[in-house]
């Protein structure tokens, strides 16, 4: 699903934020690793094990899901 270069992937995960890039269909296509160790903080609370629970997945449900379950 993921159709980004690999040397861009590179440089979104060093960046010290959550990234989450949505497609045109708001479909979550990329988390950076920052984000993965936020999901993996959160994953009692969202039932998720991580970023591939996440990938394709409506970012409006997933919003939806960490407002209701803060």
């Amino acid at each position: 699903m993921n159709s980004l270069p690999m040397d861009t992937i590179a440089v979104l995960d060093k960046i010290g934020d959550n990234i989450f890039i949505l497609d045109t269909h708001l479909d979550i296509s990329f988390i950076n690793d920052y984000a993965v160790n936020m999901i993996e903080q959160m994953n009692f609370k969202l039932d998720i094990t991580g970023k591939e629970d996440l990938i394709g997945k409506k970012s409006i449900f997933w919003t939806w899901m960490v407002v209701i379950h803060s």
